[in-house]
């Protein structure tokens, strides 16, 4: 939507009596990321530590690879990784220089299976905690993950369209992707014969979608005029034209399989609203490859009904709910893994989440948690003393230095 409009809808979001977020029971929204911000060993941080997430992840795995014909147990779980320390701090140069292109995970391929089946392992690993959605949202590919979990999919046909699709995305022409710090009008004005809007993420960013060479012109552009840009780490350009025969290959799979009305309220970034029976249509995922999605204005929908965004996966959710001011309405966006740059562990991420769910509101099975262990006691700090002397039918002398 415009930004006017963006305004509009946010600032009713936030108007007293506008009732903000849904009234009621605490509401958890789940929100599935696209490709572009995934690497090598994604959520191996869990294998340990979230009950059922190890098995599941390789069924998926195992499931996807016989379909492609490859084995991704590899791309997840490396051999060897670098530890990282427990600090929470952010490494720039990583995330200012985005994904490296020779991982094996810019293969097309790689990318949409290791990304979907981490996120669907990590829904049903969450459901036996008790932590489920009251609604979905996925952008680009995360919008399979949220249709397979809404059910619009059976589990089965979900891994085909995955596979099938990014294969079919694998033999087209290379493209690009860039990231631009403009609202979408400004955006619209550098779209050309081999460029085009890709997606609106807040009302001051966008990714335009198209050939490599105009891509890197445009940002030659806006670096001479002090705009920020910043190619994403995928090799063709989805939500472009450009995707047109791959689109046409899926619906001609899709056309042969049952789709069905989403049984959980879904929020669909091909127009940033609730989705309806289109969804449940081929032709609804030809488009969605094919045209702007805007994964601010399904962020914004959404958080009208869901208090609290759990994004499944490493993704951007966090910085979108922050740049476009939709946390201003008491609206949490959580993270289930770290992000590449970031220097944490993905257990204590997710602990930390756990507890901010739990905080707010959402049941958290913590026995199931443990796996039946017995929880560890630990040392609460003592009673800060007051220390000051008080005498009789006097005033109280001022606080003694801490020594």
């Amino acid at each position: 939507m415009p930004a006017t409009r963006w305004q509009e809808a946010r600032e009713g979001l936030l108007a007293p009596g506008s009732g903000g977020v849904a009234d009621g029971p605490p509401r958890c929204g789940f929100v599935y990321p696209g490709i572009g911000d995934h690497y090598e060993g994604m959520a191996a941080g869990l294998l340990d530590y979230l009950p059922g997430f190890r098995p599941r992840l390789a069924d998926a795995l195992t499931t996807a690879g016989e379909l492609a014909g490859r084995d991704f147990q590899a791309l997840l779980f490396p051999p060897r990784r670098t530890p990282r320390r427990a600090a929470g701090g952010v490494d720039l140069r990583a995330m200012l220089r985005g994904a490296p292109r020779e991982a094996a995970l810019n293969d097309p391929v790689n990318a949409h299976v290791t990304v979907f089946c981490v996120q669907l392992a990590l829904t049903e690993a969450l459901a036996d905690l008790g932590v489920v959605p009251a609604a979905v949202f996925g952008h680009s590919l995360g919008e399979l993950a949220a249709a397979t979990v809404a059910r619009v999919f059976t589990r089965q046909d979900a891994y085909r369209v995955v596979v099938r699709r990014a294969q079919h995305v694998a033999a087209l022409p290379a493209g690009a992707m860039l990231a631009v710090a403009l609202p979408e009008d400004r955006a619209v004005e550098l779209t050309g014969p081999r460029v085009w809007l890709s997606t609106v993420v807040t009302p001051a960013s966008c990714v335009l979608g198209g050939a490599r060479a105009d891509l890197l012109a445009v940002a030659e552009r806006l670096r001479e005029r002090g705009v920020q840009t910043r190619m994403t780490g995928v090799s063709h350009a989805f939500h472009t034209p450009l995707m047109r025969p791959a689109a046409e290959e899926l619906r001609a799979l899709l056309t042969a399989m049952p789709l069905r009305p989403p049984e959980t309220p879904l929020v669909t970034g091909l127009g940033g609203d609730w989705a309806g029976a289109d969804i449940a249509r081929p032709d609804f995922w030809v488009r969605q490859l094919t045209s702007t999605v805007r994964f601010g204005d399904g962020a914004l929908r959404m958080s009208g009904r869901c208090p609290v965004l759990l994004e499944l996966g490493p993704g951007q959710l966090r910085t979108v709910v922050s740049q476009s001011g939709i946390a201003r309405a008491g609206v949490a966006a959580l993270a289930t893994v770290r992000r590449r740059y970031e220097d944490d562990r993905d257990d204590l991420v997710l602990a930390r989440t756990l507890g901010r769910l739990w905080e707010r509101g959402t049941p958290v099975d913590w026995a199931a948690l443990r796996g039946g262990r017995a929880a560890r006691g630990v040392p609460l700090p003592p009673n800060a003393c007051d220390d000051r002397e008080l005498r009789a039918g006097g005033r109280a002398a001022a606080p003694a230095p801490l020594s």
